[in-house]
């Protein structure tokens, strides 16, 4: 047992497993696994004085009938019999698996880590089972389905608040050790079956694999360690990159380069595109990676899922939501004559009408007053505030051409699922203002105004 002892020191130590920890919850389904791992952190933390409460977790997934209740009253009976302080919660995964349409092994696993996360603060560790056995088989289901260096890293031995202290442990060595320490444990009569594809790995591919390397687990972890490695050095690289490529950030939304990314060779271009999305919560595949590298070299949209939509336009690249007219802040013919004080989305508007020589005063403070300065005299009385119309058309106080807001929208290079954010002051078809861009040339202050409107913007606090 002092090779199974150092194996799980050295991966605890390795990975820092237990650094500011003072409660661990085992995950305990019963089995020769989880009931080894139970056994072992107690005496781990007992034997090197760590002040750490080990405590257990139980969860009734009710899919195997009477045996899922077998199992609940097995460990309520040993946490029972060995002062261990045990939670136990039950799910009707069968039920829960058709409302979320996902399957019964991902609706398991999200259940029990959303319940066992309700217990825990952020000085709490979750510790699961997994062996160097479970890592061998998931590495070939993973290669069998297809997957990329992520998924063939296999299990991490730490993923956020869970720890997996057995990761270099076999399955064989879990046996002896239950045998050892006479520890009682379930069996899953689901593992013994050939009709799941992980078992059919585990009863038939594994036997094989053993025959040419009997220590293949081993392989394979030393294997997977590497890649692990691998994969945090491509992963700061490619952060670097993405960073690189960024060219502005506004209220959350991130934009990039099409061209710089273009010049980043393909696979950490890849990988940048993959990142970017994980930012939304997205998850993309292959093929769909590959539609958005075309959409960099041409520009166009990729429907990403029912939310948001990949867009490169202009040369930007950028993750938009896929209706880009669901907004909250569309608010149509609000006059500044008869409203001071205006309220659209998270600004505040203020109105104020002065003589050109007050203005004068809070140019010479404020040259930036400008563009938010209008000559009042120039400004009919049907002028409203609003979101932008169809036929919209704005004269840019550095030109003498009329341009629709969609053609000068498009010059600016503003995305189009901010366009309808952007608030206006028009007279029928005839802007004279934009938020954040100006004055139109006809209304601008000139050396005959008399009297200016100023408009104050300020964010409003959330």
């Amino acid at each position: 047992m002092i090779e199974f002892t150092n194996k799980i020191n050295e991966l605890i130590s390795e990975y820092n497993m237990l650094e500011n920890t003072n409660k661990i919850f085992v995950a305990l389904s019963g089995g020769a696994d989880s009931m080894a791992l139970l056994h072992f952190m107690i005496q781990y933390c007992k034997d090197n004085h760590k002040d750490i409460e080990v405590n257990a977790v139980h969860i009734n997934h009710h899919i195997r009938g009477a045996e899922s209740d077998r199992d609940e009253n097995f460990v309520k009976e040993y946490c029972s019999n060995n002062n261990i302080k045990l939670f136990v919660k039950s799910f009707d995964v069968i039920s829960i698996a058709k409302e979320r349409k996902i399957g019964l092994e991902e609706c398991g696993r999200e259940l029990r880590y959303e319940y066992i996360n309700s217990l825990c603060d952020d000085k709490t560790k979750i510790a699961t089972a997994h062996t160097a056995s479970d890592n061998t088989e998931t590495l070939l289901f993973r290669l069998a389905r297809g997957t990329g260096l992520k998924g063939a890293c296999g299990i991490p031995p730490v993923r956020n608040n869970i720890i997996r202290p057995l990761l270099y442990i076999t399955r064989e060595e879990i046996e002896e050790y239950c045998q050892k320490f006479s520890l009682p444990y379930v069996i899953d009569s689901t593992n013994l079956s050939t009709d799941y594809n992980r078992n059919k790995i585990r009863h038939c591919i594994i036997p094989v694999l053993k025959e040419i390397n009997p220590s293949i687990h081993k392989a394979v972890t030393r294997f997977t360690n590497a890649l692990i490695y691998d994969y945090k050095f491509i992963e700061q690289i490619t952060n670097e990159y993405k960073t690189s490529v960024r060219i502005s950030v506004s209220e959350n939304q991130n934009y990039y380069s099409a061209q710089k990314l273009l010049d980043i060779p393909q696979a950490i271009r890849n990988r940048i595109i993959f990142s970017i999305c994980s930012d939304y919560n997205i998850d993309i595949d292959n093929k769909k990676c590959s539609l958005i590298n075309n959409s960099l070299l041409k520009g166009g949209t990729v429907e990403l899922n029912s939310k948001y939509r990949a867009v490169c336009k202009q040369g930007i690249f950028r993750i938009a939501p896929c209706n880009n007219r669901n907004n909250t802040n569309t608010f149509l013919n609000i006059s500044p004559f008869e409203n001071k004080y205006l309220l659209f989305g998270d600004k505040f508007y203020e109105i104020n009408i002065v003589d050109i020589q007050e203005y004068k005063k809070f140019f010479k403070i404020n040259n930036l007053l400008f563009k938010n300065a209008l000559d009042y005299d120039t400004i009919s009385s049907d002028v409203v505030f609003r979101n932008r119309l169809t036929g919209d058309k704005f004269i840019p106080y550095k030109s003498n051409v009329s341009k629709t807001l969609k053609k000068y929208f498009n010059e600016l290079k503003i995305p189009s699922e901010n366009r309808n954010n952007i608030i206006i002051l028009a007279s029928g078809s005839n802007v004279l203002w934009i938020d954040g861009i100006g004055v139109a040339k006809s209304n601008a202050v000139s050396s005959n105004t008399k009297k200016v409107m100023i408009i104050t913007i300020r964010e409003c606090s959330k």
